[in-house]
């Protein structure tokens, strides 16, 4: 749904007013937290439980 809300919101800003581009950041950083975040935790999770020995 967020990638929704931000191309709506980038559509209107286009279209509509400026304005609109205030809209933006709330679901990107949705998006971020989502489906960037949990891939990078987990890779971290992965290189910090390799065992030297």
């Amino acid at each position: 749904m967020a990638p929704v809300i931000a191309a709506s919101a980038v559509y209107g800003a286009i279209t509509a007013s400026p304005w609109n581009l205030i809209l933006v950041p709330a679901p990107v950083f949705m998006i971020y937290g989502a489906w960037i975040a949990p891939r990078r935790t987990q890779r971290r999770i992965d290189l910090l439980s390799q065992s030297d020995g």
